[in-house]
């Protein structure tokens, strides 16, 4: 099981390479081994489970943006080699179409990503206490969204890798629980037993007959007691 200190500190710096386009891989592996040390300190499967969706999601859709960008520029070369005006078109309409394709798949993926990112943060903000784990994945997921204007959902995107890096680093080892509200139950009162009444007999100074105590007048004799 990783130490919580090194688990934080190697999401940290991987949330720091997150931001050098060359070091993304080495960013992403050092992510995925700080989230999985700190799912099992908090003991909370959720965390890294997430987080690994999030990543392959990631992929997936960094894969298609590479292929976008290959075909753009095959598409490309063979349209202007093209003579022929109506050949012309019909491989510019490909291109386009292809392009819309390419991008609203690229669209899908990335929000796919930043929705399990957004779980695996949202679990980590629970476990641990620290809110700017909510931020990140808010802003995630809004950047995916605006992956359609293209530069807005980046700078989201980084924003939210730079408060990752300060909520990893400021992460706490103690284990949150959330606190519910607790009505206690009204209370009641002891049980009080009924006064006894003492049921031995007196004896009446006239007569000697046995009487029960509180009687005013002898059973036998009748008279005052």
């Amino acid at each position: 099981m990783s130490d919580f200190g090194s688990s934080k500190i190697l999401a940290g710096v991987g949330s720091i390479l997150l931001l050098i386009p060359a070091a993304n891989i080495v960013g992403i592996i050092l992510v995925l081994i700080g989230m999985k040390g700190l799912s099992e300190h908090y003991k909370d499967d959720n965390i890294y489970r997430n987080a690994v969706k999030g990543v392959i999601f990631g992929i997936i859709g960094f894969i298609t943006l590479i292929m976008g960008i290959l075909s753009i520029n095959i598409i490309s070369i063979s349209t202007a080699s093209t003579v022929h005006l109506d050949e012309f078109v019909v491989r510019s309409t490909n291109a386009v179409v292809a392009v819309v394709m390419l991008l609203a798949i690229l669209f899908v993926f990335m929000l796919l990503m930043a929705i399990y990112f957004r779980k695996a943060f949202g679990a980590l903000a629970d476990r641990s206490g620290e809110q700017l784990f909510n931020t990140v994945g808010t802003l995630l997921l809004i950047g995916a969204v605006l992956t359609i204007a293209f530069f807005i959902g980046l700078i989201l995107v980084y924003i939210s890798f730079i408060i990752a890096i300060v909520a990893f680093f400021s992460l706490k080892a103690g284990i949150n629980t959330p606190a519910h509200s607790y009505t206690p139950p009204p209370t009641i009162p002891p049980f009080q037993s009924a006064p006894t009444t003492n049921t031995e007999a007196n004896y009446c100074s006239y007569c000697g007959a046995p009487v029960l105590p509180g009687s005013v007048f002898c059973s036998r004799c009748g008279r005052q007691i």
